[in-house]
């Protein structure tokens, strides 16, 4: 998973903080993502699902996406307190 610098976060909008999902997949993982929508899709059951290897994975992999938008979200927010501010510091990195 590719980490913004603080640069890019920087000029990036609000709107389009977003990681590369699409290479943080192995293939079973995204079998088991389809399988997924395909039974909430359909309504079904998906406790059977609970015990998958793959289905912990994806869910440690979503944890670590979420830490990595609410990083870019606080160095943007670090960064534009300080433009109000008229601050000049370096932003802080995580």
């Amino acid at each position: 998973m590719k980490l913004l610098t603080d640069e890019e976060a920087a000029t990036r909008s609000p709107s389009n903080l977003r990681i590369a999902a699409s290479t943080s997949f192995t293939e079973k993982e995204v079998l088991a993502l389809e399988e997924i929508t395909n039974k909430l899709l359909r309504g079904a059951d998906l406790r059977g699902m609970a015990r998958s290897p793959e289905v912990a994975s994806i869910m440690r992999k979503t944890i670590s996406m979420k830490q990595a938008v609410a990083r870019q979200k606080g160095r943007r927010a670090a960064r534009d307190a300080a433009k109000t501010t008229g601050d000049d510091a370096k932003e802080p990195t995580p």
